[in-house]
């Protein structure tokens, strides 16, 4: 396989944080799940402590609770050790290998609504 697709995990959505930040049980193969904080890359949401963030956390838990599971491609920890990944979700699919083609991408969707702040 490609090494990206060694980074490349089928997910369950446990809860939304905030605007940039979940907790979801991962498959990492050979009936084994981890439970992660995953931040998403290249996103700065505002804090719960504003109308704004609240309006950020609303959005991306509407948009994950229409899906059964997501895709997360991870790149590395950020500095308190939660993966910073991007994720793909697709309403009423039923194989990731179609999410991954055809879904959204929860980093973009939340930029372009303009919920949050791009970061490097």
């Amino acid at each position: 396989g490609r090494a990206v697709s060694f980074y490349t995990y089928f997910s369950r959505v446990i809860s939304v944080i905030d605007g940039d930040t979940i907790w979801v049980d991962i498959d990492c193969g050979f009936r084994v799940w981890c439970r992660q904080k995953l931040r998403l890359r290249g996103v700065d949401a505002p804090e719960l402590a504003t109308n704004e963030g609240i309006r950020a956390k609303s959005f991306v838990a509407r948009e994950l609770a229409k899906v059964e599971f997501v895709v997360v491609t991870t790149t590395k920890p950020d500095k308190y050790n939660r993966y910073l990944v991007d994720v793909f979700y697709l309403p009423e699919a039923n194989e990731p290998g179609s999410v991954l083609t055809k879904g959204k991408f929860l980093n973009k969707e939340i930029l372009v609504k303009g919920l949050a702040e791009r970061v490097k």
